[in-house]
């Protein structure tokens, strides 16, 4: 935390970084992560341009290698990655395209089934109290 606040998050002392708290710590974490994510696609943004007008593939009829920057660079699978990690899902499309809402539905259709069949022990939470797991 220390090193990561001194190095990326613009702290020049371990007071300022000490008086943070951890939910502000992995909030600025994301922040940034997301920062370098929207570097990272000016960076491949360039090189797409770039590959356009120089690097072809094939002899007689070259062709642009990447036709679509989306091949060279999935902004969203990237930003899904970043929130993924910080426990974001609420907000944001999936890797495979699915929403969230969607994802939320399937998951309490699923739980419908299960309780439906019997599978759901709505007392397992008191086993685990009881033995004093939580």
């Amino acid at each position: 935390m220390l090193v990561n606040s001194l190095a990326h998050l613009g702290f020049h002392s371990i007071r300022e970084v000490g008086m943070m708290t951890r939910s502000e710590y992995e909030l600025r974490m994301e922040v940034y992560q997301l920062q370098e994510l929207d570097a990272e696609e000016k960076i491949a943004k360039m090189a797409f341009y770039n590959q356009l007008a120089q690097s072809t593939t094939g002899g007689k009829n070259p062709k642009a290698k990447y036709d679509k920057f989306d091949k060279l660079f999935n902004r969203q699978e990237q930003e899904y990655k970043i929130r993924k990690f910080f426990g974001d899902e609420y907000a944001i499309v999936g890797a495979d395209g699915s929403k969230s809402p969607d994802l939320f539905a399937k998951r309490m259709e699923e739980f419908k089934r299960l309780k439906k069949a019997g599978k759901i022990d709505k007392n397992a939470w008191k086993k685990v109290v009881n033995k004093g797991g939580g």
